[in-house]
């Protein structure tokens, strides 16, 4: 099977290339890389890519390849309403626009919205990427800060589950034109009930006690509720560990290699 990977240097696109690239052809496409236009065949096209520029090849894309099988990754953020805060707005927008053009441009399409999702390699600005802050402070420190810990809710989904949804998505047939998927844990809860758990993980790590700080900002906060429930009937979707183990893993991944933090 021929499938083209936008993102591919990002940081799902580069790891579901790693995951894929055994058993099929890929194309690879970077932000500063040339579409394949003349391409003919190819069968799958996942959309991993980001930002103003990916917008206009998702487009191109699309009408390069109508027939192809789109796979799109996109936010649970779509859920949130006038409520939404201001520093997401930009990007929800874009995400909004581009699901409701799949339909109508493409021949079969999957939506992927995913929650938060963490794992080895985030760069900084990344949600998941908080978890590795809040390790790496743990060992700096001895303690985590906290911001609107009472007030910001998410769902944290490890990166190996997610790749797991989209390599499904990828190879299993579907009658249906048009899918839409939630894909996280179903485990929603407050920034602080995520923070406590981490200390307990780095605690155990670091052999010392670490301290849980809560700060304020003046963010507006939103919560969003993740539905596994399609997922699960059609995928039979089940998490591959609990959060305390993905914080153990994520912890022997990254924390311990300083060249990875930079």
């Amino acid at each position: 099977m021929r499938i083209l990977v936008t993102g591919a240097k990002g940081y799902i696109g580069s790891a579901l290339a790693d995951r894929l690239r055994s058993t099929h052809e890929l194309i690879e496409v970077g932000r500063s890389d040339s579409l394949p236009l003349k391409e003919k065949s190819v069968h799958v096209c996942v959309h991993c890519a980001v930002g103003p520029s990916a917008m206009i090849r998702f487009i191109q894309i699309l009408r390069a390849w109508p027939d192809a099988h789109h796979i799109y990754l996109s936010s649970y953020g779509v859920y949130g309403g006038d409520s939404l805060p201001s520093r997401l707005r930009d990007y929800i927008t874009q995400k909004r626009f581009e699901e409701a053009t799949l339909p109508t441009e493409a021949a079969r399409s999957t939506i992927l919205r995913l929650s938060h999702v963490y794992g080895p390699n985030q760069g900084r600005g990344n949600p998941g990427r908080l978890l590795v802050d809040w390790m790496r402070s743990a060992v700096d420190t001895g303690q985590i800060v906290v911001v609107d810990g009472m007030r910001e809710w998410r769902d944290y989904v490890c990166l190996i589950d997610v790749l797991r949804v989209i390599e499904w998505a990828v190879v299993t047939p579907d009658p249906r034109p048009h899918r839409v998927y939630d894909v996280g844990s179903g485990w929603t809860r407050m920034l602080s009930d995520y923070a406590v758990l981490v200390s307990r993980v780095m605690g155990d790590a670091v052999q010392r006690s670490i301290t849980i700080r809560h700060a304020l900002s003046s963010w507006e906060t939103t919560k969003f509720h993740v539905n596994l429930l399609p997922l699960i009937q059609d995928m039979d979707f089940k998490t591959t560990g609990t959060f305390e183990e993905g914080a153990r893993d994520l912890y022997e991944a990254t924390v311990r290699q300083a060249d990875v933090l930079g």
